[in-house]
């Protein structure tokens, strides 16, 4: 019974992943607010039926009371995203927010699948995350200032890197851990905002094609040396946000085409 009640749920759960990406898609369609509000409501709702789902069948398999607890935390954490998200930034992009949550759940229950206590760990890390996140606006609205901060930032963001490339642990293939008292951390985790503030202050100052470079081979030395530690997935989340940074900040679409190709290469 339990076999059959998990195949047939991996059809239902198909089923509601072509929906939601049909909605995802058809969201575009709509020029009136209240259209898409309703849209969004839609596909938020077959987030949480699809991961109420997926848990109900893990339970089955698993008879682990203490799923259901996970699962609860999870389904607050989402709720609470998506209600104190819309208040913190008011102009935020309500459909990307929805497929960010989209794919927290889908991490969280393949999390729960393999390991109870990494899920644990991993839900307990993104409630942490989405408090943190909170505080980026309060930081940009006060401290202004942090542009001339970029150069220090550069260095520490760097220097933490190469702290780890040689004194960290390796990890699955990857040498881009530490650990602290028997906890492993990913350094490069925090090192992402250090970046991202670092490059938007060197960016603010660009006005020429020189510049450019320069900015860009800084950018490249954090990229070399996350390649170094053959954190390959690291690399490439840095390389493509400095990418669309620097675009951004030049208003030039070229430097997205050639980075793009510089990147395949």
């Amino acid at each position: 019974m339990i076999q059959l009640a998990t195949q047939f749920s991996k059809y239902v759960v198909l089923l509601g992943m072509m929906i939601y990406t049909y909605l995802g898609f058809s969201f575009f369609r709509y020029s009136e607010k209240s259209s898409k509000q309703t849209t969004l409501n839609v596909m938020f709702g077959f987030m949480v039926f699809m991961h109420f789902l997926n848990y109900l069948v893990i339970y089955l398999n698993t008879d682990n009371i203490k799923l259901w607890y996970l699962y609860g935390s999870q389904l607050l954490l989402i709720l609470f995203l998506s209600v104190i998200y819309h208040w913190v930034y008011p102009n935020i992009n309500r459909l990307v927010l929805q497929h960010m949550m989209m794919l927290l759940t889908i991490g969280f229950v393949f999390l729960a699948r393999l390991s109870y206590s990494t899920a644990v760990r991993h839900t307990a890390f993104t409630a942490v995350s989405v408090v943190g996140c909170l505080v980026v606006p309060i930081i940009i609205e006060k401290f202004k200032m942090l542009e001339k901060f970029a150069s220090p930032l550069v260095i520490l963001g760097l220097g933490i890197l190469v702290f780890v490339l040689f004194f960290g642990v390796e990890i699955n293939g990857a040498k881009n851990w530490i650990s602290i008292a028997g906890v492993k951390l990913q350094p490069s985790e925090f090192v992402k905002l250090i970046f991202v503030f670092a490059m938007a202050g060197l960016l603010s100052k660009v006005s020429s094609f020189k510049q450019v470079v320069i900015v860009s081979s800084i950018a490249a030395c954090y990229v070399l040396v996350l390649v170094a530690e053959k954190d390959l997935g690291g690399a490439l989340i840095f390389f493509l946000t400095y990418i669309c940074m620097l675009t951004v900040a030049t208003e030039k679409v070229v430097y997205l085409f050639a980075g793009l190709v510089a990147g395949s290469g």
